[in-house]
């Protein structure tokens, strides 16, 4: 399914991989082999999206910077940190989506 969904194998490792992590990491124990099976499952889906995502942001970025003169191109290094930037911003924003009053909350704290 991740293979699927990822659309290369290497990517499907990746995913394949932090999901096991994520798994190992939980203090959680499953009553059955089926209940973490469809947990990974799930959790897969959600980094498949998270890789899409992420994808469309790099693409739009690597449009903008297409678009401008050479000379005004940043680093590799600056990109990197843009395409995060920007992807943290977009997740941010999924997490006020579902829930407005964070939002308000959050934009007090930070003034």
């Amino acid at each position: 399914m991740v293979a699927e969904q990822a659309g290369n194998a290497a990517d499907a490792a990746d995913l394949a991989h932090e999901a096991f992590l994520r798994l190992l990491g939980r203090s959680y124990q499953f009553d059955s082999f089926d209940g973490a099976r469809a947990y990974l499952r799930v959790m897969a889906n959600g980094l498949c999206i998270d890789l899409w995502r992420r994808r469309e942001v790099e693409r739009v970025w690597l449009d903008i910077m297409a678009a401008q003169p050479e000379a005004t191109v940043p680093s590799p290094e600056h990109c990197a940190i843009v395409i995060e930037t920007l992807c943290e911003i977009g997740a941010c924003c999924h997490v006020f989506r579902r829930n407005p009053l964070m939002l308000l909350s959050w934009h007090r704290c930070m003034g």
